[in-house]
């Protein structure tokens, strides 16, 4: 049997596979979406931030979440190839990428459908990464005393912001003062546990306020 409309041979309802998908595609359709790429933690967001650990894999899967298969599709697989073209990665960089995409319907008759769809990757920072470097801070620390154990206890306290630059904490402002520093950070509800742990490895004692955490030490 020949295909109705274009000769060819016919496979399903008297019209070939092209003919076929033409009238009937697998896909209803495509909404194009933005990426956000934190350039500091490399957190992603499309509606929320979150970590990949598999960037390639997290956009193929934001490609299909972005598409709307046609109600008479059935069961179909859909596989999905990213192409980015080279670029800085930049805080204000927008980069268009392209998702290729196969939709394959197996129902007695192999139906293949294909589409290029557009997405954008644009680079800046997410709300707490956003706050480093500038003059934003929620909460001090004070810490007191000199010698070669002030020291560590301030070495260890900045090791431990550093680990929760995900979390958007940093040191935006430090003060040396003749009886030690001040430390502005940008967490507040992160001081006390931050404070917690400096004392219980270096001892001293804390005051705590509504608007201050200070921890006083000696030697």
């Amino acid at each position: 049997m020949r295909c109705v409309i274009c000769g060819n041979e016919a496979v399903l309802d008297a019209l070939c596979r092209a003919c076929y998908i033409e009238k009937n595609p697998l896909l209803a359709g495509y909404k194009e979406f933005s990426i956000k790429h934190c350039v500091s933690c490399d957190k992603y967001n499309v509606g929320t931030w979150k970590k990949s650990d598999n960037p390639e894999a997290f956009f193929k899967d934001e490609v299909k979440k972005h598409m709307k298969l046609a109600s008479s599709s059935g069961k179909v697989s859909v596989d999905v190839d990213i192409t980015i073209p080279k670029h800085k990665r930049n805080a204000g960089v927008k980069v268009k990428c392209v998702a290729d995409v196969e939709i394959e319907r197996d129902h007695g008759t192999s139906l293949i459908d294909n589409y290029s769809f557009p997405f954008t990757i644009e680079y800046t920072y997410c709300n707490g990464c956003g706050k480093k470097g500038t003059e934003y801070y929620e909460g001090t620390i004070q810490l007191r005393g000199s010698g070669k154990v002030f020291f560590e206890a301030l070495a260890s306290l900045k090791e431990e912001v550093v680990k929760l630059k995900e979390k958007g904490v940093f040191i935006n402002k430090e003060v040396e003062l003749p009886q030690g520093r001040d430390l502005y950070l940008t967490s507040q509800r992160r001081l006390p546990k931050l404070i917690e742990g400096l004392q219980k490895k270096f001892g001293g004692t804390v005051k705590v306020s509504e608007q201050l955490f200070s921890r006083d030490r000696q030697g």
